[in-house]
């Protein structure tokens, strides 16, 4: 299955009912669900990113026409029309990630909190809401600008 084959083809190589690489296909999808890091500690990282939202297998409570596939938002910048998602992860290797409900200080402070050690070092990007969290949590904040940075000009 890692490498892209259908669910016959893996029941064949594995020599199992293809049923069986059916549920276990789903097993294995779900499982990093399950295995998000309880808590970062020394230096790590975090960003939110934003993803348009999808009804994809929903037959009621559409609240827009439908989209193409790889279709834009109607709104210009972030609207209720993209799901922010957060991710965390520290130089361990250790990764959480994290669907808000806003991408706001209250909801990433709630998030954040539980999850940061004291001593931790946080680096983001120079995120207004991001920053107020970290600021009202208490622990270490070291902003990365890449704003002056011009990706035109070569090094």
């Amino acid at each position: 299955m890692t490498v892209g084959q259908s669910v016959r083809n893996s029941a064949k190589a594995c020599e199992v009912h293809r049923n069986t690489t059916f549920r276990w296909r789903h097993r294995f999808l779900a499982l990093p669900n399950e295995q998000k890091a309880a808590s970062l500690v020394g230096i790590a990282e975090a960003d939110e990113t934003f993803f348009l939202e999808s009804f994809k297998g929903k037959k009621h409570g559409m609240t827009r026409a439908p989209h193409k596939r790889g279709s834009k938002a109607s709104k210009r910048g972030l609207s209720d029309e993209q799901i922010p998602v957060l991710i965390c992860r520290d130089r361990t290797g250790s990764t959480s990630d994290f669907v808000l409900e806003k991408a706001d200080k209250a909801h990433i402070s709630a998030v954040l909190k539980p999850l940061l050690a004291s001593d931790t070092v946080l680096c983001t990007d120079s995120g207004k809401a991001l920053g107020a969290a970290i600021r009202e949590i208490g622990i270490t904040h070291r902003p990365v600008n890449l704003y002056p940075f011009n990706l035109k000009t070569p090094c």
